[in-house]
């Protein structure tokens, strides 16, 4: 029992050298907090782990390995039947594939978050999969110039031209339908 509590107590001082962006000192205690889940059989705080260890990867821009221990935490998640994880870390995974220009990657982890997200009832959840589809749809056509991208964008952006409780997704789907606007050649609406 003071095994599990200890990968807990790990885990949560990870958590706040996270937040305050030390992150090597976050990855120390998340990968101690690992072991003793392990030792301890926790499915759940295994997921939990290695999700967490993929943040710190994710936030370093060493997306490679983030996705990798993303991996690793669906797998866990996905034995623990915890949908709520499960859509976290599709998020997660396909942000990292989109940052990696791995498109059909981002595409198919975005669209598995949005169903889960939509399962669960996590609007704020769907609503970052709607915008980050939009954005991998305007990256694509940024690449290779096909309109068909633009209309997929806008598909993706369109539910959320309503939103209004989450001021970062609102603020980032503006900036999206304005580099829509101006790759249609309106530049005029997009001001």
């Amino acid at each position: 029992r003071f095994n599990k509590e200890a990968g807990t107590i790990y885990n949560n001082i990870a958590n706040i050298h996270y937040q305050n962006g030390d992150y090597h000192i976050s990855l120390d205690n998340h990968l101690k907090s690992l072991k003793i889940r392990k030792e301890e059989n926790d499915t759940m705080g295994i997921g939990m782990s290695y999700g967490n260890i993929g943040l710190i990867y994710d936030v370093r821009k060493d997306y490679k390995k983030a996705i990798s221990y993303y991996q690793k935490a669906n797998s866990y998640f996905d034995k623990a039947g915890q949908k709520n994880a499960l859509a976290w870390v599709k998020r997660s995974m396909g942000t990292a594939h989109m940052e990696m220009e791995q498109f059909s990657s981002a595409i198919s982890n975005l669209k598995e978050g949005k169903v889960l997200s939509q399962a669960i009832s996590d609007k704020n959840g769907e609503n970052y999969c709607l915008l980050n589809l939009g954005i991998v749809y305007s990256k694509l056509y940024e690449k290779y110039q096909n309109p068909n991208y633009l209309d997929s964008a806008e598909y993706y952006l369109e539910p959320l031209k309503t939103e209004d409780s989450n001021p970062r997704i609102k603020i980032n789907y503006l900036n999206e339908q304005a580099r829509i606007l101006i790759a249609r050649s309106k530049a005029e609406e997009a001001i």
